[in-house]
This record gives structure tokens, C-alpha cells and sequence, in this order.
């Protein structure tokens, strides 16, 4: 009895780490999308476009790039405001110009800014604070070379102030 009962305790143990975490690339394959709005603005196409790039350079794998006007799949980052971001009134937060928040939730990465420039920052923090990303200069930068990237479970909004 002792043994079946550890044995599902560790077996819900490693159900609820799963859950919290994301597996985005997996021996340099993946089954993720980034997901921009229809008609989104020059800075969420230019965030979505570095998260691609950089992904690329640390596994190999490549995401297509989609718009919300595509049926949503189980797992998506989604870059910005748009339907798949507007679904969640929790995501829904006042960020000024500049703020960002990164969220992981049930297989999504929603990483979205404020109206100015904030968008880009979100992208490059995420790539900085949970993928090891360095860019020193213009010419010098530090990229991991992963053939898996799993992500944490993340809440993180920053908002400078105004």
C-alpha cells in the first residue's frame, strides 16, 4: 500500500511540474506557431519576426509566423493583442508605452507591450531572461545553442514608470 501510494504521489508530482511548464522545441523539432494579429502593427511583425529569428539560432527549429484569423492550435505564442489574447481578461492589463508582460498558460506563451515600444522589449526579455540570450553590442551578442527549450511557468509584467 505504502509503494502504490508513493508511486501516485510521484506520478501526480511530475503531472503538475508538466503543467507548469512549457516544452516549446524538443530535440530541434516543434510543433509551436507565433501567432500576430491579422493586421498587426510594424512592431509586433518586427517582435514576432526576432522571436522566430532567435529560436532559430538557438535550436534550429523554425515557427511559422500565423494571424489569428487561423483556428487556434494547442500551442501557440502569441505575440501582442490580438483574439487569442483578448480571450483571457487576465492578460488584459495597462502596460504604458514601454511595459511588457510574458505569461505561460496552458501550452500558450503570450508575450504582449504597450503602445510604443514595449512589444520589442517583452520579446527581448523573454529571449534574455529565460533563454540566456546576450547581445553586448550590435556585432557581439551570446546565443545558447539548445536542442530543447522548455520555459517555466511565467507571470512577469513590467511597467516603467510613465
Amino acid at each position: 500500500m505504502k509503494v502504490l501510494f508513493a508511486t501516485l504521489l510521484s506520478v501526480l508530482f511530475v503531472t503538475a511540474a508538466a503543467q507548469s511548464e512549457l516544452t516549446i522545441i524538443k530535440n530541434g523539432k516543434t510543433n509551436y506557431k507565433i501567432v500576430i494579429a491579422k493586421n498587426a502593427d510594424s512592431a509586433v511583425q518586427r517582435a514576432a519576426f526576432i522571436l522566430q529569428d532567435y529560436l532559430k539560432k538557438i535550436s534550429g527549429a523554425v515557427l511559422p509566423v500565423i494571424t489569428d484569423a487561423q483556428p487556434p492550435s494547442p500551442r501557440e505564442i502569441v505575440i501582442g493583442n490580438n483574439a487569442r489574447s483578448r480571450k483571457d481578461k487576465s492578460l488584459s492589463v495597462n502596460l504604458n508605452e514601454d511595459g511588457y508582460y510574458i505569461k505561460t498558460k496552458v501550452g500558450t506563451l503570450f508575450i504582449n507591450g504597450g503602445s510604443g515600444k514595449g512589444i520589442i522589449y517583452g520579446v527581448v526579455s523573454f529571449l534574455e531572461d529565460y533563454l540566456g540570450c546576450r547581445k553586448y553590442s550590435p556585432e557581439v551578442e551570446y546565443i545558447p545553442l539548445l536542442q530543447t527549450i522548455t520555459v517555466p511557468l511565467i507571470n512577469d509584467r513590467q511597467v516603467p514608470p510613465a
